[in-house]
């Protein structure tokens, strides 16, 4: 198994029930997995993102920056979510006309 989907889903040392279950997803719906991997990656560039510190030289380009992390994690966010209910997501500049 991903050590990336590990570390999203907290996962330290896999009960084997669990690790195979992961093992018979790979051969039987790779797909699937590969979807699961893609969702563990975008909830870990999440994490990154909202932990980036911005040096802006005004507090105005703080309060817009941390403005534009907030609305880049809720699309990342939502994307996970369409993902795995197998809607289609939208791409981000469409997304965020229609949202704000």
């Amino acid at each position: 198994m991903s050590t990336l989907v590990q570390s999203v889903l907290a996962i330290d040392g896999l009960p084997q029930g669990i690790e195979e279950k992961f093992k018979v997803l790979q051969q039987s719906d790779p797909k699937r997995l590969e979807i699961l991997v893609g969702v563990c990656a975008r909830l870990s560039l999440i994490d990154q993102i909202r932990g980036f510190s911005f040096s802006g030289s005004t507090q105005f380009e703080k309060e817009n920056f941390h403005y534009q992390i907030d609305r880049l994690s809720v699309y990342l966010t939502t994307t996970c979510i369409d993902v795995l209910t197998g809607e289609h997501f939208q791409p981000y500049h469409q997304w965020l006309k229609e949202s704000y």
